[in-house]
């Protein structure tokens, strides 16, 4: 280790030397001089790929250009001190950009080995020095721990504004252990730009949700279907590749769907026994354009769903609280006894939760892998099954220009697609940090996932052995009497400060 580097850490970070000495330097990693001058790291990973972890022309440049995109939209008045958090230390350059730029900044050490390998050639003594800087930095456990207090240690108020920077180059080499934690910090920002997006219009549906919130909850579903299979459906190509199997389970197991395709399945004679809807925004009117076909069906909504759709489904509904919810957080208690439930930033997770919350044999999976169906470039593209409401031909417009798939997953998708395949950013799929969602609440789960595709998302098994209960499923669910607390709702309101 380079000397000037070992005093900063003996000075301030006496145990991250401790761990730097006993960790072996990464030994895939070249320290290259860039076209500008400044150092830059070239990476050759194991499949003899070779990628630049900074820029080759202008590292510096590129750190500045990171720390000002990213801090423009949580820049805070002179007096309210700003945090970041970063993901992604490098040789340096990003961090000593945003350092100049904020009051405090946070580095996750996820890559120990990379930084003993910077620390032996790249004097960083500076970045050790400055007490503006917090290095986490330890096993995951440790290092959720350090995160944590610094993030109780930030007034709630100021807490919204951290800027959190993931810098995309370095996430691909993350150690596997330190998986977690870094989609956590990807939750996190997600979660943030979800606030800034759908915050009004989800506090406007929970004011005229207030009345529904006296609906039966999911908790009266919970054990439901011990001994049996649960089916949770999703929109995702691989569900066409499903209906086979899912036809031949229907009979004796629960059918989950995702609202999406709800309609979709029904046409297939495959009739949800549970449609869950979470969106909040008007686009979620369309997945229930024919009501007729879901009359069999219930309805599982949160407080914030889309209220002409709770509607709809006035005594045959139940509700559900998604847990550590940006909005209805500080009112989850007063609404648990409905039942909690895993969410997420995909309607699947919180279905996915529901299922094994009903404690069956095992939960199969239906287009539920958060994947793309490749068969070409460009428009060859698919993000939905063919069953998705966005693609289903509207029977009484059979001239209608959208009347191929195709055309309308190219048209009328546009908007959907992009927000489902990227950020508002645009710099990262998202559908990758929906599955890493899923992932999380699987591993925390003790019913077993499987998958009826041929595709799975980590941690799901394919091939469900079989499950043979004594008798069909009895449908449709039955449902039980509306409770009398009709105050909930106004309590919950007084609880967020949303006027009635």
């Amino acid at each position: 280790m380079r000397p000037e580097n070992e005093a900063a850490l003996r000075a301030r970070h006496p145990s991250l030397l401790a761990l730097l000495v006993k960790t072996q330097p990464t030994a895939d990693v070249d320290l290259i001089p860039s076209r500008r001058g400044p150092v830059t790291l070239r990476w050759t990973s194991t499949d003899h790929r070779v990628r630049y972890l900074h820029s080759a022309v202008d590292p510096e440049g590129e750190a500045e250009k990171i720390a000002g995109a990213v801090l423009t939209a949580g820049a805070q008045s002179a007096d309210r001190p700003l945090q970041a958090l970063l993901v992604g230390h490098g040789a340096g350059h990003v961090i000593r950009a945003l350092a100049r730029r904020v009051e405090e900044l946070w580095v996750i050490a996820a890559d120990l080995p990379l930084l003993s390998f910077v620390c032996n050639h790249v004097d960083v003594s500076d970045l050790f020095l400055n007490p503006r800087i917090q290095w986490i930095f330890g096993n995951p456990a440790d290092q959720k721990n350090r995160l944590g207090q610094l993030m109780n240690g930030v007034p709630d108020v100021e807490r919204a504004a951290i800027c959190t920077i993931l810098h995309p180059p370095f996430l691909e080499r993350i150690p596997d252990e330190h998986r977690g934690l870094v989609d956590a910090v990807a939750r996190l920002r997600q979660g943030r730009d979800t606030e800034d997006q759908i915050g009004p219009t989800a506090r406007e549906n929970l004011r005229r949700n207030v009345d529904a919130l006296d609906s039966p909850g999911v908790a009266s579903l919970f054990g439901l279907a011990r001994d049996r299979q649960v089916v949770v459906a999703g929109a995702s190509p691989s569900l066409d590749g499903c209906l086979d199997a899912l036809q031949e389970l229907f009979p004796a197991a629960y059918l989950i769907a995702v609202d999406t395709v709800a309609e979709g399945l029904a046409e297939s004679g495959m009739t949800p026994d549970l449609i869950v809807s979470v969106d909040p925004r008007e686009d979620s009117l369309l997945h229930f354009r024919y009501p007729q076909l879901l009359a069999a069906a219930r309805l599982v909504f949160t407080p914030i769903s889309h209220p002409e759709i709770v509607r709809r489904f006035e005594g045959r509904r139940f509700l559900a609280s998604p847990a550590g919810h940006f909005l209805l957080g500080p009112a989850e208690s007063l609404m648990s006894h409905k039942g909690v439930l895993t969410g997420g930033g995909s309607v699947s997770v919180l279905a996915a939760s529901l299922a094994a919350a009903m404690t069956p044999a095992q939960v199969c999976l239906a287009g539920i892998d958060f994947s793309v169906e490749q068969s070409g470039t460009g428009r060859d593209a698919r993000f939905y099954s063919r069953l998705a409401s966005y693609l289903r031909q509207d029977p009484a417009r059979p001239a209608s220009r959208f009347s191929s798939p195709e055309s309308a997953e190219y048209d009328i998708l546009l908007r959907e697609i992009r927000k489902t395949a990227r950020d508002p950013k645009g710099d990262a799929p998202r559908l990758k940090s929906y599955a890493a969602e899923f992932r999380n609440m699987v591993e925390r789960s003790p019913v077993p996932f499987f998958s009826l595709g041929t595709t799975a998302v980590a941690g799901v098994r394919r091939a469900p052995p079989r499950v043979r209960p004594d008798s069909p499923v009895v449908r449709p669910i039955q449902v039980p009497q509306s409770e009398t607390d009709q105050a909930l709702g106004r309590t919950v309101l007084a609880a967020l400060d949303i006027p009635i």
